[in-house]
């Protein structure tokens, strides 16, 4: 069929392939459904993303069910479409705030993989749930100003986190330090050991108090030194 003038109308993706060129094509619930002999779209997507809709469900009798939401459209002979929401999808997805993003991989499991960019905080998360319990997740957290921080937490338990002054790697079930102090530390130690010394001199070694004196205001004036701990010490 040749139309003139683009027409749009709204269906369900029924399949979904690859031509022999690598370019991925949808099968769409046109008016006349099976008997209307329609190939498939060419899919179209906006630009910097790429999704493949999920086959629809069907019941022990064949009739089929759900499919992404489509939009299809006719330019001359040409035919295209634009996959969109599935009603089997939404409701596993979390509720956004105004101004938010999100991305999703349909696995057809109960618990997707979800991205979201938060619009009332700016914060990214990223969840990727697990082939059997719990999920790993990815965030970076800038609701508070001066307590940004990023995490990365595994379903088993252990977690790494990531703060201005400090990386806490651990397990709530652990107890011990990772590193109580590092090369650093033991260099501004002796610094100060050496500071404290010189500006306790007397006699003839007295003109080395004030260079005793301006090491210990140099030392403190330095910024905290990161450190890795557990996060239960």
């Amino acid at each position: 069929m040749s139309r003139d003038v683009i027409d749009f109308d709204i269906g369900n993706t029924i399949l979904s392939t690859y031509d022999e060129n690598g370019f991925l094509g949808v099968g769409v619930d046109v008016p006349g459904g099976d008997q209307s002999g329609t190939s498939t779209f060419s899919v179209l997507a906006p630009f910097g993303t790429f999704s493949r809709p999920r086959d629809p469900s069907t019941t022990p009798d064949g009739i089929r069910f759900g499919g992404a939401t489509a939009l299809y459209g006719y330019m001359g002979s040409e035919r295209f479409a634009w996959a969109y929401d599935d009603v089997r999808v939404t409701p596993k997805l979390p509720q956004a705030s105004k101004g938010s993003w999100g991305a999703y991989a349909d696995t057809g499991r109960s618990s997707l993989t979800v991205m979201v960019l938060d619009g009332t905080t700016g914060s990214f998360a990223l969840v990727v749930p697990h082939s059997t319990s719990g999920a790993t997740s990815v965030f970076v957290d800038v609701e508070t100003v001066g307590q940004e921080e990023f995490l990365v937490s595994h379903g088993g338990g252990c977690e790494l986190r990531v703060k201005a002054t400090e990386a806490i790697v651990g397990d709530t079930a652990l107890a011990l330090a990772l590193a109580k102090a590092n090369t650093v530390d033991g260099i501004i130690a002796a610094l100060q050991t050496l500071a404290t010394g010189l500006s306790g001199l007397t006699g003839p070694l007295a003109p080395l108090q004030a260079l005793g004196t301006a090491l210990q205001g140099s030392l403190a004036a330095l910024p905290p030194t990161p450190t890795t701990k557990l996060r239960s010490e």
